[in-house]
């Protein structure tokens, strides 16, 4: 009969398990990070920057010192009282002329009144907003092709990158992050029943999940509503940039929806670049205006032009940035 073999005394076994099992928990851990790490391209480039290996700079991804980006929130064509959209890339509701200057470290832009007249060749004068919707029947590059084309007409400033948020998109973004905190300035009410957009928002500060910010920027029953919409548009955007940062540990998943909400509008290398870049300039650096218009008969507006080419250099768009405040890191 075989001898049994003498039994290992306790602390070894003990130890041994204790191995094991940390062994067994740094696999698990391992694979985890790699995991979380690969859901983004954002996220791998945190990794190597926490082992010392810089992000790549937004002028080398971009190959510009600075890049205008035009930005369309297109509303929903729908039916009245229908649930499904008839065509869900229709008239820009919001159009934001954005220059970011990676050279000064600034983001800068002037919005345009969707009312504003303009005619492209081959087409009849008439609201701005009406582009996008046109070329939209078409294909949505088409609609975001003619939409490019009217700003460039009517400013004279060329376009990089044009962008359409996907609205359904943004208010995820927002969620995943566990809302935004904003002062809502007064009472807010409106409600699109044609549109589903229904708004309605307490004064003072809050707490506002996708749904009530997305309302929050969009709101536009006020006076001077383009005006008042641009200061909503930028406390929306320094709420997000806060809360982002207070739940870092979504930036992943954040990022992912990012390149949703822009529509293919930027790879996710740029909206990688993007982001580390927006991340590091102060509040101060972001600064939004709208262009200069005139009332035109028809409920529509026209451009003044013997004040747009001063709008435009201060808010960067033409000329230099010597104006501008020094850049600070926030």
């Amino acid at each position: 009969m075989a001898k049994r073999p003498p039994k290992k005394p306790l602390w070894i076994r003990i130890a041994g398990i204790l191995v094991y099992s940390l062994v067994c928990l740094a696999a698990i851990s391992i694979g985890a990070l790699y995991s979380w790490v690969n859901q983004s391209a954002f996220m791998r480039q945190v990794l190597l920057s926490k082992l010392g290996i810089p992000p790549p700079a937004p002028a080398e991804v971009f190959q510009k010192d600075s890049i205008n980006v035009l930005i369309l929130g297109a509303d929903e064509d729908r039916v009245y009282g229908r649930i499904k959209p008839i065509r869900l890339q229709a008239r820009s509701d919001m159009m934001l002329l954005a220059k970011v200057d990676f050279k000064f470290r600034r983001i800068t832009g002037v919005s345009i009144p969707r009312d504003t007249l303009v005619a492209l060749p081959g087409y009849k004068e008439q609201k701005i907003n009406g582009y996008h919707a046109i070329g939209a029947k078409i294909s949505p590059d088409m609609g975001k092709q003619l939409a490019k084309q009217a700003v460039e007409t009517l400013l004279s400033v060329p376009i990089d990158k044009v962008i359409l948020v996907d609205y359904a998109a943004l208010q995820d973004m927002v969620n995943l992050v566990g809302g935004v905190e904003i002062f809502v300035e007064k009472r807010m009410v409106y409600q699109d029943r044609a549109g589903r957009l229904n708004i309605d928002l307490q004064p003072g500060r809050q707490r506002l999940d996708g749904s009530k910010a997305l309302g929050y920027v969009r709101f536009r029953k006020d006076i001077g509503s383009d005006f008042a919409r641009q200061a909503r548009q930028k406390q929306f955007l320094l709420a997000f940039k806060t809360a982002l940062r207070n739940n870092i540990g979504m930036l992943p998943q954040v990022l992912n929806k990012a390149v949703q909400a822009m529509s293919g509008g930027l790879s996710e290398d740029e909206v990688n670049s993007l982001a580390h870049f927006a991340m590091a300039i102060g509040g101060d650096n972001i600064r939004l205006g709208q262009i200069p218009v005139v009332d035109a008969p028809g409920y529509s507006l026209r451009v003044d032009y013997g004040k747009l080419a001063a709008t435009l250099a201060e808010y960067n768009l033409i000329g230099d940035a010597s104006g501008f405040p020094s850049a600070r890191l926030s």
